[in-house]
């Protein structure tokens, strides 16, 4: 029994020190703007909703150079012309796949790829109206990526969330008499902002198969 644990540790061992020649946790953070595609009000006027207050950070760790898996936070003040307001913030767990080097996207370059991601957020979306109105989402984004360097890159995020067991407008309001009770609506997020990888190695999980 010791003979096959200390083999399986061995292996395990060989096998780190084969695969991290790449660094592969990296941090997120961007900023943009935030688009509800229903349930503006409980009349269905937009009158102009939008969160041009939009926070997108996260965490991302890739288990080789195509599969990873991301946890982030994101956080959306959204307004009407009206001053109508409400605060989204949302914690998620995605999956990512590095489509760039499935499809070869980079082409002649050696600084471009693109991740597909996708996965569960829960949190609350709150108002004057009411304190926590807890919600969950699916969500599925695409994220092109340029290389600055072997460290640092610019990414632009385009994410739809469909939003599930909502309880308030993107106005403030919540559901009221004649019409009480949760409903699913839909928004996009769209993002701006720098990845960097934190590691020793020269190049990342994301450039290492053009680099």
């Amino acid at each position: 029994m010791k003979k096959i644990v200390f083999a399986f540790l061995l292996m395990t061992a060989m096998a780190q020190g084969q695969s991290f020649n790449y660094d592969r946790l990296f941090l997120e953070s961007g900023i943009g703007a935030g688009f509800p595609l229903s349930q503006f009000s409980p009349t269905g006027n937009s009158n102009g909703t939008i969160s041009l207050i939009h926070f997108q950070g996260a965490l991302r760790y890739m288990f080789n150079e195509s599969v990873g898996v991301m946890g982030s936070l994101n956080y959306d003040l959204f307004k009407n012309d009206f001053n109508q307001k409400s605060e989204q913030k949302l914690a998620g767990l995605e999956l990512v796949y590095n489509v760039g080097k499935a499809l070869n996207l980079s082409g002649e370059s050696d600084n471009f790829t693109m991740l597909l991601h996708g996965g569960l957020n829960a949190g609350a979306i709150s108002s004057k109206y009411k304190d926590h109105d807890y919600i969950g989402a699916i969500v599925f984004g695409i994220k092109p990526v340029w290389a600055f360097n072997d460290k640092v890159s610019f990414f632009a995020d385009l994410t739809y969330k469909s939003v599930m067991a909502q309880d308030v407008y993107y106005n403030g309001q919540n559901t009221t008499y004649p019409n009480p009770g949760s409903f699913s609506s839909s928004q996009i997020g769209l993002t701006f902002g720098i990845i960097a990888s934190l590691g020793q190695n020269r190049t990342n999980a994301d450039f290492f198969h053009i680099r």
